[in-house]
């Protein structure tokens, strides 16, 4: 019965792939020159993994989050994951109704992810509280970074992407769905360890763990490409990886590596490692929608790696990481085939000057925000909706959380005005002057004083009200 059901379940996740088929800031920020130094470590001897083929690629945000809530609603037993951040109201509410339905639901998650706030804490007590047995990561390491989910001890998910709104709508992200009992038992065990705060019996991994092979594994896909090696990767901060890059270049491989750059560039942390490989003749290219959250190489364009590993020393060397490097032939056709689409769209410069005017006006509407992007402008809407969650307040033109236009204001400026900006601006039409930035896939100007606010009119509407989480 088990069997039966587990079959039908692969056939449901993967059907809707094969038609597809068909069709973290730093404060002080580095200058750009010098280049960076880089002290190569001996690289060990090992034995590679061995690549699997039971498994499927899903692409976000192009396939739904129904891809993970399925498998989750169709749980029968178990429900273990690891996740380094959570605020995603659609999977919270899966694993409650899982727990309720008598599923063992069993968590472990990051206590301080960067950027994160009170939201882990929140989302651990709230599952905790619906039964679910939930722990912080084990502080043996730096950062709990794994995005796993494993369901009834037969199928999981190892992905580049948090649980988060901006994962499923904003972000580009890649999961892999692995049913090989083989990498699922060697999960299964490493989980159980961690759970149990012991160090997990490493033997010969399969899998590409971090601090344990993941260095070793990423630079043996490097250094054995022939061809080309193409890359979509949140961070790049690893000087080895990076002098490795280098050498696939100068030895005649065609490198390729598309990010998403932080505004402005100057402060960005990655530039002068993305310098360097592009003086050594890697193809260097930028993509700002979708944000870049993705780790992922392509080899040859016959193997490929997705995991939570970002390009960084502290993610390869003390967080707890997970990938796989496989070899499906559809999953790394639909890779090549996203990298290839997302390459033709992408940019040489970081942030390409547009073309768009501001009216003679001398400001845009809200709806024309995302032409404008890392400009300063003065933006005209009417604050038909607002938030304020104690931690962050918006100021909004509709009901389009994941897409609108936003005016943010954080608390430490609640105090200049005389009374909570969502409720002073409530109702009001307002001209907002200030830095177009991009966040979690919507446009936003952050006021930190009310000099930076017009109003000059009124909506004659009462303003609606995202509820606080």
């Amino acid at each position: 019965m088990v069997q039966t059901r587990f079959v039908h379940l692969v056939v449901l996740l993967a059907l809707p792939l094969l038609v597809l088929l068909s069709s973290c800031q730093i404060t002080a920020a580095p200058t750009i020159t010098p280049l960076p130094t880089n002290t190569l470590t001996p690289r060990p001897t090992f034995t590679p993994t061995p690549l699997p083929d039971y498994l499927s690629l899903f692409v976000l945000p192009d396939d739904s989050s129904s891809v993970i809530l399925d498998a989750i609603n169709a749980a029968d037993e178990s429900v273990d994951f690891v996740m380094y951040l959570i605020t995603n109201r659609d999977f919270i509410d899966a694993l409650k109704a899982a727990e309720s339905r008598g599923v063992e639901v069993r968590g472990m998650m990051e206590l301080n992810p960067y950027g994160g706030g009170s939201s882990n804490v929140d989302v651990l007590a709230e599952l905790a509280e619906a039964g679910a047995e939930m722990k912080w990561d084990p502080r043996s390491i730096k950062y709990l970074h794994e995005k796993m989910i494993l369901i009834d001890d037969e199928l999981m998910f190892v992905m580049t992407c948090n649980m988060t709104t901006s994962a499923f709508t904003a972000n580009r992200e890649y999961g892999l769905i692995d049913t090989d009992p083989a990498h699922i038992a060697e999960v299964a065990k490493v989980f159980e360890a961690d759970w149990n705060r012991q160090e997990p019996e490493w033997g010969d991994p399969l899998l590409v763990w971090s601090p344990i092979n993941a260095r070793q594994e990423l630079l043996a896909l490097i250094d054995g490409a022939q061809t080309g090696i193409d890359l979509e990767q949140n961070s790049m901060l690893d000087p080895e990886i990076v002098e490795h890059l280098i050498d696939a270049a100068e030895r005649g491989v065609t490198v390729r590596y598309i990010s998403t750059p932080n505004w402005p560039i100057e402060d960005d942390h990655d530039e002068p490692f993305r310098e360097q490989l592009r003086r050594a003749g890697v193809l260097v290219r930028y993509l700002d929608d979708p944000f870049i959250h993705a780790k992922v190489f392509l080899i040859d364009g016959a193997r490929g790696f997705v995991g939570s590993e970002n390009i960084s020393t502290n993610s390869l060397n003390n967080n707890r990481e997970l990938g796989v490097i496989f070899k499906d032939d559809d999953s790394v056709e639909r890779l090549a085939a996203q990298i290839e689409a997302d390459w033709a769209i992408s940019t040489d410069e970081a942030f390409p000057s547009g073309g768009m005017e501001v009216p003679e006006s001398g400001y845009i509407d809200h709806s024309d925000a995302s032409k404008f992007y890392y400009r300063e402008v003065t933006v005209e809407l009417p604050v038909l909706y607002v938030y304020n969650s104690g931690r962050v307040a918006w100021l909004m033109p509709n009901e389009d959380v994941d897409g609108n236009f936003k005016v943010v204001i954080f608390p430490s400026s609640f105090s200049e005005w005389p009374e909570m900006p969502d409720i002073f601006y409530g109702g009001q039409i307002i001209r907002v002057t200030g830095l177009i930035e991009k966040y979690s896939g919507w446009p936003e100007i952050i006021v930190h004083e009310p000099q930076e606010i017009e109003v000059v009119g009124e909506t004659g509407q009462e303003p609606g009200r995202m509820p606080a989480d």
